[in-house]
């Protein structure tokens, strides 16, 4: 490849960055996950990817400069079916949540291999995560909400301070936005009372839990105002001639308190059958970001054929709460405190996978299978909060097109595990009994009630699948 081909490419591709960082797309509070259950990607390899998932595997690349491109795209297929019991009468009614909503995204990496040092200068990473599906347009769960963490600049260096032994370091300039839309039950939260309550009317009919009528809408749009840094940490021993131990820690926007301030505005508008009166009010959200810490193996069962074991530990137990301050403009201080538990545990994730070596053939492939242990319990799980445990299955070629230019297409599917939901935290029955007991936070319902759980319904069924697909080309620059 000539010298200004490989520029032009590198200006092209620097261009795609910044648009696809300035279009909308999404990241879940669990963070980035693709690099981790699809092939030739893993914290254990030696690609430009390694960038994100364990920098010290910079230095087993060959000497050379290196434009990585990426181009990632994830679907999330929802089948959910909640039952709505009222806590006064007992009658029951069902809501579905049916939905494929896309995202997507890019990634954007040059790398410089030598052998004293490599290092890695990466544009706009924006990685696709899954989206909640679209829920009615007034609904307590969150309707088509958006959070979305980029990373506008990055820089990683590696080294091999001993002949084993390669640590390497990534620092990550990033931004969050967040877009919140959901909705108030107003007669939930009027209880029993006759006028406003489950048991007043709406249209003409009792209103009941979650009447279109009842519903006050809420739309949040906040960014970080504060520059964030989030770091990855990572280090490979060779054990023998063909085998590598790796170890990686991600720490994320906000550090090891793990928060991060969101400000902006907020727009409340009031139930319709109040008016629909919309008030403009300033918002501000903290949330938190899960840390991971993975180790990874792998080892040459043949010539080449490289097999590799991946185990990631993520804390997840303050990741993607929500809490919401909304103030001014009149909007009542007593009312501006929203706050929505994200219900989310310690995960679990273990991968095995088999990969042709690349020693420069045209083509290669490779596979994985991972199990996820699931960060959301049966009791927690709700539109919003779909994490059951799961299973994905991954596969990957890679075509050398020229001794220069390789081509890869990445694929998985990840399958969760189908539930049925008859005991939920998600209960509103709750916030009856927390009116009931003149708000005694000493009680059970009361704590749920302050954290969100009392929101709306989470009994139902519940089925998830997810497709992962990655595109990438690596240009040998010199």
């Amino acid at each position: 490849m000539r010298r200004t081909d490989g520029i032009a490419l590198a200006c092209v591709a620097g261009l795609l960055g910044w648009f696809a960082a300035a279009t909308p797309a999404l990241a879940s509070p669990l963070g980035d996950d693709m690099n981790t259950v699809l092939p030739f990607s893993g914290p254990g390899g030696d690609g430009p990817s390694m960038v994100s998932t364990n920098p010290a595997g910079l230095m087993r690349l060959p000497w050379g400069w290196y434009l990585h491109i990426e181009g990632l795209g994830r679907a999330d297929q929802y089948q959910i079916r909640r039952e709505l019991t009222d806590p006064l009468d007992g009658s029951t009614s069902t809501r579905s949540h049916n939905d494929t909503p896309l995202s997507w995204g890019t990634s954007i990496s040059f790398v410089i291999a030598s052998r004293r040092a490599s290092v890695a200068f990466r544009g706009p990473h924006v990685a696709p995560a899954q989206r909640s599906p679209t829920g009615a347009a007034l609904d307590p769960f969150a309707n088509n909400s958006q959070l979305q963490t980029i990373s506008w600049a990055g820089g990683a260096v590696s080294i091999a301070p001993i002949s084993r032994l390669l640590i390497g370091v990534l620092v990550e300039l990033t931004q969050t936005r967040a877009r919140l839309r959901f909705a108030t039950d107003t007669a939930l939260m009027a209880g029993r009372d006759p006028l406003t309550g489950l048991g007043s009317q709406c249209g003409g009919e009792r209103c009941g839990l979650e009447h279109p009528q009842a519903m006050s809408a809420i739309d949040i749009d906040v960014s970080s105002r504060d520059v964030n840094w989030a770091f990855t940490l990572g280090t490979q021993l060779r054990l023998g001639n063909a085998s590598w131990l790796g170890l990686s820690y991600r720490i994320p926007p906000g550090g090891f308190s793990s928060d991060v301030v969101l400000s902006g505005d907020a727009t409340i508008a009031s139930a319709p059958r109040d008016g629909d009166i919309s008030t403009a009010t300033s918002a501000r959200v903290k949330l938190y970001m899960p840390h991971w810490l993975t180790l990874s193996y792998s080892t040459q069962l043949r010539p080449t054929l490289t097999g590799l074991v991946d185990l990631r530990l993520s804390y997840n137990e303050r990741a993607g709460d929500y809490d919401i301050r909304l103030f001014g403009n009149g909007y009542p201080e007593d009312r501006g405190w929203l706050n929505r538990y994200s219900g989310l545990r310690d995960a679990m994730r273990l991968s095995f996978g088999v990969e042709r070596a690349d020693t420069g053939q045209r083509l290669i492939a490779g596979g994985r299978l991972t199990f996820d242990s699931g960060a959301t319990s049966k009791a927690n799980l709700a539109p919003t909060r779909l994490e059951p445990p799961s299973l994905t299955l991954a596969a990957a070629a890679r075509l050398r097109i020229t001794p220069y230019v390789v081509f890869e297409l990445d694929y998985g599917l990840r399958a969760y595990r189908p539930t049925n939901v008859t005991r939920s935290n998600y209960d509103p029955s709750d916030a009856i009994a927390c009116q009931d007991s003149g708000y005694d936070y000493t009680r059970a319902a009361c704590g749920k009630f302050r954290d969100g759980f009392a929101i709306g319904a989470g009994a139902g069924d519940y089925e998830r699948y997810t497709h992962l697909l990655r595109a990438s080309l690596r240009l040998t620059l010199r």
